[in-house]
């Protein structure tokens, strides 16, 4: 048996209050989510997750999509690939 927790934590840029949108520091313009495949629950910033639940099965996958949304009515489609708003994944075994 064996489990898998994650935090992430942004690289370039922050997080806007709940913890789930991230923004870009060079495109502010726009907002980053990590969903959850299986139900489209956001995945958190700076809070620790379950990745994997608890199980004994010898492989486990997980679907995550990016939502990318815009945070103003004037957006700034010409700015930098919003890809550019880093995140790095701590995985943690239990």
């Amino acid at each position: 048996m064996y489990a898998l927790t994650a935090l992430m934590k942004p690289l370039n840029g922050t997080i806007q209050p709940g913890n789930h949108v991230l923004v870009p520091n060079d495109n502010p313009s726009v907002g980053i989510t990590l969903r959850r495949a299986e139900d489209e629950s956001a995945v958190p910033f700076n809070q620790e997750f379950d990745l994997i639940p608890r199980t004994g099965d010898m492989v486990v996958a997980k679907k995550f999509f990016a939502q990318l949304k815009w945070l103003t009515d004037k957006p700034n489609p010409s700015g930098p690939v919003p890809s550019t708003g880093r995140r790095r994944l701590y995985v943690y075994y239990k």
